[in-house]
């Protein structure tokens, strides 16, 4: 805590006792090729900021530079390391290049001088950035087209729009008015990696030009049309909606614990979610066992007819077949929201995102040949990739590595990186997995 705000500190202990002579230890990617130079050949704090600034730049553009690579830059470098302006924002670039070169270059008498200097600097980016915005959304006359006179064949950049909304249609490869009134805004509201202002600046601006460019029919259709992916905002709406006057509040408590606890605080923990048992519910809620079980086959058969419901089944499956076949019940979740956006903030974001994977994930097991399977293990639910009947394999094999790694964490000394891989390809692997 500093002030009033939560701060994030993060604690690295893996190399805590390799001596600073040992230059060839940590991830390559990220090693200071310089620090083999004439003068320097310890670990020291130029370094240390080195590697921060790479992780800096792997943020800001997505990727480590080209030069970056698992095995590390040659022993023997010339001259000085590029950086490629052309993967920044358009609207930060010069402030990045400038930034990235101080923090990178060979001489260290030329970069900054310790932490606080990068982080007054990182920071000074995005405030002159905010500050050139401001006088810069006011456009030209000549220059813009008033959103009341924009017709279908208006090219986008001609709209008052700021910077990163410009930025981000571009990113989309939206360049007309034709194409920015078929966009759903209930889509755009949910993108992922946009600012909520420029979403609601989006939505606002789309809203305007569809009213007057667009037949009440053809409203209608984008408003209520196929939006492929649905948010799980939207999501959990279908599977828990809003109590009225005729909803059953028996019904209403079951649902409430049943995805999650919802209605208060849940147990909270890294790798786990709150799905209790009809026994565990019935115990709660004081429900007999035998109604709780009647509640969750009439909801269950419910959502197998949710077509929102359906495609996320089909989109578990896709996940698993990316990771292995087997994930636990947080890291698919995790992986929804990343992929479908929410509105709300945390933790109800991921609470919801819960609650619509156990729909999903329930529906799928009351199928008479169901493509996953769950199994409990500690405070984590796995589900793994069943269509090959080889669930319980890939259960057992991640329950396993799981315990390694729980078993790893508690032992003081870490375990170096090299030991820590030989215990995990020691556990053996199912067949269909690929360590």
């Amino acid at each position: 805590m500093q002030g009033s705000s939560l701060h994030l500190i993060l604690f690295d202990f893996s190399l805590s006792s390799v001596g600073s002579d040992n230059i060839t230890a940590g991830t390559l990617a990220y090693m200071d090729p310089f620090i083999r130079d004439p003068g320097r050949r310890r670990w020291d704090d130029h370094a240390e900021r080195f590697s921060a600034a790479l992780t800096l730049y792997e943020m800001a553009a997505g990727a480590l530079p080209g030069w970056a690579s698992a095995e590390g830059l040659p022993p023997q470098l010339e001259g000085e390391l590029d950086v490629d302006r052309t993967v920044f924002d358009p609207s930060i670039r010069d402030r990045m290049v400038e930034f990235f070169r101080r923090a990178l270059v060979r001489d260290v008498r030329q970069r900054f001088a310790s932490a606080g200097d990068m982080l007054r600097e990182w920071r000074n980016i995005f405030h002159e950035t905010r500050t050139d915005i401001q006088h810069s959304t006011v456009h030209p006359r000549e220059r813009t087209c008033p959103v009341s006179e924009a017709q279908l064949d208006t090219q986008i950049g001609l709209l008052e729009l700021s910077p990163q909304a410009l930025d981000t249609l571009s990113r989309r490869n939206v360049n007309t008015v034709s194409e920015l009134i078929k966009l759903n805004r209930s889509r755009v509201r949910v993108w992922t990696g946009v600012g909520v202002k420029t979403r609601n600046e989006l939505s606002d601006i789309i809203g305007q030009l569809q009213t007057r460019l667009l037949e009440d029919q053809q409203l209608r259709q984008l408003d209520t049309g196929d939006t492929t992916i649905v948010s799980v905002d939207r999501l959990f709406q279908q599977i828990m909606p809003k109590a009225t006057k005729a909803t059953d509040p028996t019904r209403l408590r079951f649902l409430n614990e049943y995805l999650g606890r919802l209605d208060e605080e849940a147990p909270r923990g890294v790798h786990n979610v709150h799905w209790p048992t009809p026994a565990a519910i019935s115990g709660h809620l004081g429900i007999e066992t035998l109604i709780v079980r009647e509640l969750i086959d009439k909801v269950v058969t419910q959502w197998g007819k949710i077509k929102a419901i359906t495609d996320l089944r089909e989109e578990i499956v896709s996940l698993l077949e990316d990771n292995g076949g087997v994930m636990t019940a947080v890291e698919l979740a995790d992986a929804v929201l990343l992929r479908r956006g929410s509105v709300q903030d945390s933790p109800l974001r991921e609470r919801w995102s819960y609650a619509g994977l156990r729909a999903a994930v329930e529906t799928e097991l009351s199928k008479q040949e169901p493509r996953w399977l769950l199994r409990r293990s500690g405070s984590r639910f796995l589900i793994a990739d069943n269509r090959e009947r080889r669930g319980e394999e890939l259960a057992d094999y991640a329950n396993d590595l799981g315990e390694l790694a729980d078993e790893c964490a508690n032992q003081y000394p870490l375990l170096s990186p090299v030991r820590a891989l030989e215990k995990i390809r020691a556990v053996p692997a199912p067949e269909s997995f690929s360590l």
